[in-house]
């Protein structure tokens, strides 16, 4: 009976960390929320001048939080323009940032540069050189692979719709390598239902713009699982991206995480939904495969092309290595931008634009949280984020990179894994053998997570001893299924009850009332 309390904590837990995660983050160890404060300057100071010494990439990435409007599926931090003044003022605070951690991060110099967001290719001509020009008087880069190396160069993230020659113009006169575009699907009724102000005509204008522009590789965010979408509708959006000759297609499951508007407005994906978006994966990526695409990793949405441009693009990813085992860091600007270096420290800026530049206008830098790393929290890190993203943790690249062999430090865990049927130990290392991604996360990160960090989120996130973790279900234009479904959702999540709102002034559904009895979900009004 303790056991299944303790497990059923731990689910609430995992619970409320995915609903509080942004989507498509990567399961970095320990999460975000069990960070602290970062009391001075001098300790990012010292974590960069650190780095620096280790000699591994540092790549910078400049985050640009606003966007025309919110997309449905969309839970990262953005902010709606209303005026284009917004900007102005927004690059005028980021030229302050750039300024204090060019200075830290002297003499160290850049190997590629990310700009995303939001939606970067808001900006205007002038603007867009602007801000080229407040990151190349900040920072240094490392010239001879910055102009020749597309694996190490400038990508821009872009909006099809708002990317006009003008600007594509700019971005070629300041050496953009990468175009990386949200093209999400090329079905328009599923755009529609996502609240994205785009069509597939203005993908296929976008495409025919930047190779006038001269910029050289384009690559794709491909979205499956969204409202609307089906296996086929799907697999026509890649046929197409292939005849357009993607040069990279950069495949996420839609994951409805508590920070979407969909997960907001009470959107859920039931069991036989989350079904069938597997089998439209699966689909999707025999396609890439027999059109010449490979995966990087098994459980990576991440596709390059056979032969061509090199492996490592930089994907604003953590903690990840080159072809030559060589470490990765991320230097980060911008509100709500996450920072790592090496395997020295994490921290994150405060997520809303107002306390951004509030705190810089103040010169203090606009850290909120952040976390310095122990050889153990690196070790476990390496090992979440190497099964869940990787599929796999390699004794090799563990012992290059530790000193240490796997086996002797966490052997036993690998053995409960084992136990589970989660893993199998092969000659190179442990491979997952559980095809339920899901169930990987939970059970890798219930073994592996300090029992200090569960803690610290049950702190976070008000889990008491004797609290019962509620989920809230609005019965406003849903229908018996529907509420059905995210009654399934919250028991399996370790709801003991759940609380419905917008009851219809008719009462109750009889229907409900017998599911709950059945799921020993507690009704509350």
């Amino acid at each position: 009976m303790a056991l299944k309390k303790k497990k059923n904590t731990f689910d609430k837990v995992m619970n409320e960390l995915h609903c509080k995660s942004l989507p498509f983050s990567p399961p970095i160890y320990p999460p975000a929320q069990a960070w602290g404060k970062v009391n001075n300057e001098s300790v990012i100071r010292k974590a960069w001048q650190k780095t620096i010494k280790q000699d591994g990439h540092i790549d910078l990435y400049v985050h640009i939080p606003f966007c025309a409007n919110v997309c449905n599926f969309c839970g990262l931090y953005s902010k709606q323009l209303k005026k284009s003044s917004e900007i102005d003022e927004y690059l005028t605070v980021l030229d302050k940032e750039a300024r204090v951690l060019g200075s830290m991060l002297s003499p160290g110099k850049i190997d590629g540069l990310r700009i995303g967001g939001g939606t970067p290719s808001l900006l205007s001509p002038k603007q867009i050189k602007r801000l080229f020009n407040i990151i190349f008087k900040a920072f240094s880069f490392k010239s001879d692979r910055f102009s020749s190396a597309p694996s190490h160069g400038v990508v821009f993230e872009a909006h099809p719709r708002f990317l006009t020659p003008e600007k594509l113009k700019v971005l070629k006169e300041e050496g953009t390598h990468w175009i990386a575009m949200g093209v999400q699907s090329l079905d328009d009724k599923v755009l529609a239902k996502t609240n994205r102000a785009q069509t597939a005509a203005d993908v296929h204008l976008a495409y025919l713009n930047i190779r006038k522009a001269g910029i050289p590789f384009i690559a794709n965010d491909l979205m499956y699982g969204l409202e609307g979408q089906t296996a086929e509708s799907f697999c026509r959006d890649i046929d197409t991206l292939i005849k357009l000759k993607a040069d990279r297609i950069v495949m996420y499951e839609f994951c409805p995480t508590g920070l979407t508007p969909f997960s907001k407005k009470g959107g859920s994906l039931m069991a036989r939904q989350r079904k069938s978006i597997a089998i439209m994966a699966k689909k999707g990526f025999d396609a890439l495969k027999a059109r010449g695409y490979k995966v990087k990793d098994e459980f990576h949405e991440y596709w390059g092309v056979v032969g061509g441009i090199g492996d490592r693009i930089y994907t604003y990813t953590y903690d990840e290595y080159d072809n030559n085992e060589c470490w990765h860091s991320v230097l980060s600007l911008g509100a709500g931008a996450m920072s790592v270096a090496n395997q020295n420290m994490r921290y994150q800026n405060f997520l809303s634009v107002p306390a951004y530049t509030s705190k810089l206008k103040k010169g203090i830098l606009p850290v909120c949280a952040g976390i310095e790393l122990t050889d153990k929290t690196n070790m476990l890190n390496h090992i979440i984020l190497n099964f869940i993203n990787s599929s796999r943790v390699l004794f090799k690249q563990f012992e290059i990179e530790f000193g240490v062999s796997l086996d002797e430090k966490f052997s036993d865990k690998m053995k409960i894994l084992i136990s589970r049927g989660m893993i199998r130990r092969k000659k190179t290392g442990y491979f997952i053998v559980e095809k339920d991604r899901y169930r990987v996360v939970i059970e890798v990160s219930r073994v592996f997570f300090e029992s200090k960090v569960v803690e610290k989120l049950k702190t976070v996130f008000k889990i008491g001893k004797n609290q019962k973790s509620s989920s809230v279900i609005s019965l406003k234009n849903s229908n018996h299924r529907k509420i059905l479904a995210q009654m399934i959702i919250a028991k399996n999540s370790g709801c003991d009850s759940v609380k419905l709102e917008n009851i219809p002034a008719r009462g109750l559904d009889i229907r409900i009332l017998k599911a709950a009895d059945k799921l020993k979900l507690c009704v509350r009004k």
